[in-house]
């Protein structure tokens, strides 16, 4: 029994839906058996599963890694949808993105480096696509890093309740400020 149809457009809208419903899932739980199931069936990867933001986008925002490094190598298209959040990257999957031509919004470099593999913001920072305003990202990383440590104050002072740690907060800061070290040109 096949469970969409091969053009799944054409099928019911409730299999479509169904079909959206299921890439949601396969991005939010890094279920690759369920990628793997909608591959085999015929069913595309490349359209907007939650707002604007395609399977691709949604499992980078989820670190749902493992499902990003299927979704590109199963040689279909994957859609064009930005890439703004970057949790967790490595290197390695920035370099695979950027080869595939993915766009970075600068939120994926400041995520990146808050609590991913430094290099990799290094990475999308210097050689990724772009999307959105750049122009002044060493201000923004700046900001972000003061946030952080903002952030943390309050934890310690009581006036900020966290799931995040104060210890966590100030990492983040320290790796944003050696973020924006690594790509200041040098003086």
């Amino acid at each position: 029994m096949q469970l969409w149809p091969q053009v799944p457009y054409e099928g019911t809208a409730k299999q479509v839906r169904a079909g959206l419903t299921a890439l949601r899932v396969v991005a939010r739980r890094d279920d690759l058996e369920l990628l793997e199931l909608l591959l085999r069936h015929g069913y595309p990867v490349d359209p907007a599963v939650s707002g604007t933001s395609g399977v691709l986008a949604l499992a980078m925002a989820d670190r749902s890694h493992r499902v990003v490094e299927r979704l590109l190598a199963c040689g279909k298209p994957v859609g064009d949808a930005v890439i703004v959040y970057a949790y967790g990257i490595t290197r390695e999957l920035a370099r695979a993105l950027i080869d595939a031509g993915t766009r970075f919004d600068v939120e994926a470099v400041l995520s990146a480096a808050g609590d991913g593999d430094l290099e990799a913001a290094v990475h999308i920072a210097s050689t990724g696509r772009r999307e959105g305003d750049w122009g002044q990202l060493s201000k923004l990383i700046k900001e972000r890093a003061k946030a952080e440590k903002q952030s943390a104050c309050e934890i310690e002072s009581g006036k900020l309740s966290s799931s995040t740690s104060a210890a966590e907060y100030r990492e983040r800061a320290r790796r944003l400020q050696n973020l924006d070290k690594r790509l200041s040109p040098r003086r």
